[in-house]
């Protein structure tokens, strides 16, 4: 009996041991694709539209950003300087000096250029300052405090935002990006622009359309998911 033991456990070891050896070797290589594939994952779920990522960064940095611009410095082409200090308004001169907007330096534009028309740019502002202006507070209040309930799916960040904010969105990005379309004309056919400054001016111009215009295609297309 104690001679067949050793034979036994001896027989038991050499014909498990190479079995536990490639069973081992299967299973950590089954333990690093499965992590391979959780990294993926994780690299694939980065890339959606996150409330929390890039893409809401963005917007939140476009919507705070233009709450001083219209107040500061738009305004003053639809209420006038007067109302504004001095140090505001050298930097409107300034810029419209460099750059050639004959829009924002409408005074001095008026009397070398008879196509610019003061009132149709001044109402332009005038609904930046009474319909876009309120959008910005509630866009920036609506997204930061919200973003954090966000889930892990594609479809649930698609639709985290409210369905008022979405059609919100709608009309602010439809209005602003018709708004562009003179603006960007006027600067196009001006005869007392060089081309240098009509390229100027459109480039200042192109964010506060084509941020909007992606803003734009973002709310369509979460409501064409639901």
């Amino acid at each position: 009996r104690f001679s067949f033991a050793p034979w036994s456990w001896q027989a038991q070891r050499v014909n498990t041991e190479p079995r536990s050896s490639k069973a081992f070797a299967h299973q950590a290589a089954r333990n690093i694709e499965a992590s391979n594939d959780i990294k993926k994952t994780k690299k694939k779920n980065t890339k959606h539209e996150d409330p929390g990522g890039f893409e809401r960064n963005v917007a939140l940095a476009f919507f705070a950003s233009h709450i001083p611009i219209t107040v500061l410095i738009d305004g003053q082409g639809a209420f006038g300087s007067f109302l504004y200090p001095q140090l505001l308004r050298d930097v409107v001169q300034f810029y419209a000096d460099h750059s050639g907007d004959r829009l924002m330096g409408y005074r001095q534009s008026l009397q070398e250029d008879q196509q610019v028309n003061v009132a149709w740019f001044a109402s332009f502002i005038l609904c930046e300052c009474a319909l876009q202006l309120p959008y910005f507070f509630v866009a920036l209040r609506v997204m930061t405090r919200t973003h954090t309930r966000a889930d892990n799916t594609q479809q649930q960040q698609q639709h985290h935002y409210p369905e008022w904010f979405r059609k919100l969105t709608l009309v602010y990005c439809a209005h602003v990006c018709t708004t562009l379309i003179p603006i960007w004309a006027t600067f196009a056919t001006s005869p007392n622009m060089t081309m240098a400054q009509k390229a100027i001016c459109i480039s200042i111009y192109a964010p506060y359309f084509w941020i909007p215009l992606w803003l734009l295609s973002k709310a369509l297309e979460v409501g064409d998911a639901k």
